[in-house]
């Protein structure tokens, strides 16, 4: 019996693989003819558009003679950070630092090899960090089906090229929200609890997934992983010279930036939900609700991100699937992020390959329930909605710029699938409430 329950869950695992992939495959073809078709007869560069910016040195950055571009690319997340990372306090010695101390810290080890050295083991390491949750997920399916998933749904992915592409701390994220994750599904709080902590502390936004105590009903867990994050950054901040209040000061005015933009800022490459909407609906030629949106982002962007936030603390959804959504949380809720932001994709897809059999290899059974079958289905639509996010899109919508600004492809089809993804888990809910109700009475 135990034999046959692992070649069920494995079934359904391979399954949801076969299917994602296939997805992948089939909307990235059409992508690379475009690209191509573009080459050939209209004698643009091809795939041009998947960096922000070849030649990406950040004005304000002294240059010094170790550091050396890769070509005209000098990876400018990786360069900025690596600057700042000096000996001194960075947020008394420079104008502005959009990273909190732990991000800082995480470029120190790199700084102690040759620019270039350090910068292959850092792109090595954010590698590893991006498709580790699909390698986890899938490593007792055998190598072929490792290679087939971690090349496509990993390596090949738009988030992970993105990142890599720009050197960003992103990079690392994925796989603290993977673990995040497995860890409240196993329900081992402080493991969680840890892995969000430091998430958060690298780039504020994944603290969003702490939610996922409040829906197990941990308060204590969530009270433990905010303090956690919050006591980390003061403590880790009075370790650096000056004084402490200035140095906290510097790391809000950091993050400032990101909390409010001019509206031609807020268009162009921002990706994030309430920025995806004013994209539509400029190149719609909507001005009105354009000019809504850039007016009221921030309440929209709270109003989603509501509207998620009860669906994982109030509902009876399954787990897995409120480990999504606070990960989308990642990306609605900011008003201004880039394509690498979707890393938490890869992560999600990780979290949905490994729950697809994690339950029934618990219950040691052959076959699945109802529920464990409606839960199965559910499984393969959010799988079929998040796999067209991994698509290597182009950075820009081609000719957008005519518009005043560069429109995001990867922004737009995040906020298409993402609400549909909502959508699905309100329908959902909604079943799961009534057939609850209905085994009551």
């Amino acid at each position: 019996m135990d034999q046959i329950s692992n070649e069920t869950d494995k079934s359904n695992t391979r399954d949801l693989l076969v299917f994602g992939v296939g997805l992948f495959i089939s909307i990235f073809v059409p992508v690379i003819y475009f690209a191509a078709a573009r080459h050939f007869y209209y004698e643009q560069p091809f795939l041009d558009n998947l960096s922000f910016k070849p030649n990406d040195v950040p004005g304000f950055v002294e240059i010094d003679s170790e550091v050396h571009p890769v070509g005209i690319h000098y990876f400018g997340d990786y360069l900025l950070p690596h600057y700042w990372a000096r000996p001194g306090n960075p947020w008394l010695d420079n104008p502005i630092v959009t990273y909190p101390p732990l991000a800082l810290e995480v470029f120190r080890p790199f700084r102690i090899f040759p620019y270039k050295v350090g910068l292959i083991l850092y792109q090595l390491t954010i590698t590893v960090c991006m498709v580790f949750p699909i390698f986890h997920s899938l490593r007792k399916l055998g190598t072929s089906y490792l290679v087939f998933g971690v090349g496509i749904l990993g390596l090949l992915s738009g988030p992970v090229i993105n990142a890599l592409d720009r050197g960003n701390v992103f990079g690392l994220l994925p796989v603290m929200y993977y673990f995040a994750g497995i860890y409240v599904i196993r329900r081992s709080w402080l493991k969680a609890s840890i892995f969000i902590a430091i998430a958060a502390s690298i780039k504020y936004v994944p603290i969003a997934l702490s939610l996922l105590f409040l829906a197990q009903r941990k308060y204590v867990w969530f009270l433990f992983t905010c303090l956690l994050t919050g006591g980390g950054l003061v403590v880790m901040s009075a370790l650096y010279p000056g004084p402490l209040k200035s140095t906290l000061t510097g790391i809000y005015n950091g993050a400032v930036p990101f909390l409010s933009s001019s509206p031609s800022e807020f268009l162009c490459y921002n990706t994030s939900y309430v920025a995806s909407l004013a994209q539509i609906s400029n190149l719609l030629g909507l001005g009105e609700l354009t000019n809504f949106v850039l007016l009221h982002s921030s309440m929209l962007a709270i109003s989603v991100s509501g509207i998620v936030t009860i669906l994982i603390v109030v509902s009876k959804l399954p787990t897995w699937i409120k480990v999504v959504l606070a990960m989308s949380l990642t990306t609605l809720l900011p008003t201004k992020i880039f394509s690498y932001s979707f890393v938490w994709v890869i992560a999600a897809v990780g979290i949905i390959l490994f729950s697809s059999s994690y339950n029934l290899k618990n219950m040691q059974r052959d076959h699945l329930n109802y529920w464990e079958q409606r839960d199965f289905k559910f499984q393969k639509v959010a799988l079929g909605l998040l796999v067209p996010i991994l698509v290597p899109w182009p950075i820009a919508i081609p000719a957008t710029s005519v518009l005043g600004c560069r429109t995001s492809i990867i922004g737009i089809i995040g906020l298409v699938m993402t609400t549909i993804l909502i959508a699905f888990a309100i329908k959902e809910a909604l079943a799961m409430q009534k057939e609850h109700s209905l085994m009551k009475h």
